[in-house]
């Protein structure tokens, strides 16, 4: 992933999915997962850090997200979409 910002949009973490070098997809996870998922707290600089310690496993609920719908912004904000991490 690459781009890794905090959201201008939600109270989050974005960032950009690539393939090859090629852009794929922007994925968003907003704060509230960050929190219940990957111990952030209330900071705008734990989520940044919970999202790049956790980046694979973000990664993956996203490429899976995106295979479900193909969107340009693939949206994590329900503990569902990390199930995948606890079911692997």
């Amino acid at each position: 992933m690459d781009n890794l910002q905090l959201s201008s949009i939600v109270e989050g973490v974005e960032a950009v999915v690539l393939r090859g070098g090629v852009r794929l997809f922007r994925v968003v996870v907003i704060a509230d997962m960050l929190r219940e998922n990957f111990g952030a707290d209330g900071t705008p600089s734990s989520w940044l850090a919970a999202f790049a310690q956790h980046d694979r496993v973000i990664e993956h609920a996203a490429q899976l997200r995106y295979a479900e719908q193909p969107k340009p912004v693939v949206v994590l904000y329900h503990p569902r979409h990390f199930q995948a991490r606890f079911d692997a």
